[in-house]
């Protein structure tokens, strides 16, 4: 039986995986659940997006029940579907889509990410591609639309290779002070390459002065005599 989610669910799951708890990220949770369906749409009760992740981030069973053959979970209590979709969505393999999240990024940004991820999720509210919803656990491939699953295409992020490296964690880090450093090494980018124009200009004039003046001296020397 259907099972309806908590008021206030996506807030919620944002507060776990630390992201901003925006208009812009609420709708985009909401359409994913939509797409997906989970709990409220099939038997995976307390489950958005259908994962099929048991355990929290700790590895901590959480007494989800599977519900099809590819192993959708119905969990016992909110707490658990959301310890559980949090920590699916600090996996490595979806360190995109918790990137965009924890941005703010538009939605349209984050639901290509989902849509390019293991989890694969396409039928967004509007969009007329099929739904996947619940036909693979997350940690599998879908074919050629998942070939760029591992990739971050934002800047700031250093296109996810930090949470690559050291997973969920470093990943909560970086999302705090990673945007910041990079703006920081950017802008001083900026400065030394303006400094080093300012200072080749300089050195031309200077040259240039050095030049005049030494053209003027025989004409001084003459003038003395």
């Amino acid at each position: 039986m259907p099972t309806a989610l908590p008021a206030g669910w996506a807030d919620q799951l944002l507060g776990s995986i630390g992201a901003p708890d925006t208009p812009t990220n609420v709708t985009l949770l909401e359409d994913w659940q939509t797409a997906e369906g989970g709990s409220t749409n099939n038997p995976d009760a307390f489950n958005p997006f259908n994962t099929t992740r048991n355990t929290d981030a700790a590895g901590n069973p959480l007494g989800g029940t599977p519900t099809n053959s590819v192993g959708v979970l119905s969990f016992p209590t909110w707490q658990a579907g959301e310890a559980a979709t949090a920590a699916t969505l600090e996996q490595n393999n979806m360190t995109g889509i918790l990137a965009d999240l924890q941005l703010g990024a538009p939605v349209a940004t984050t639901e290509a990410a989902i849509a390019a991820s293991p989890w694969g999720t396409t039928s967004f509210p509007g969009s007329p591609s099929p739904s996947s919803a619940g036909t693979a656990p997350p940690g599998t491939t879908r074919g050629a639309a998942t070939t760029l699953a591992g990739f971050n295409a934002n800047p700031f992020d250093l296109f996810g290779i930090p949470q690559t490296i050291g997973g969920s964690v470093a990943s909560s880090i970086w999302s705090e002070v990673g945007p910041f450093i990079v703006k920081a090494i950017l802008v001083l980018a900026g400065l030394g390459v303006i400094a080093m124009g300012l200072w080749k200009t300089t050195s031309s004039t200077r040259e240039k002065a050095q030049g005049e003046a030494q053209k003027a001296a025989p004409l001084a020397e003459l003038a003395a005599a």
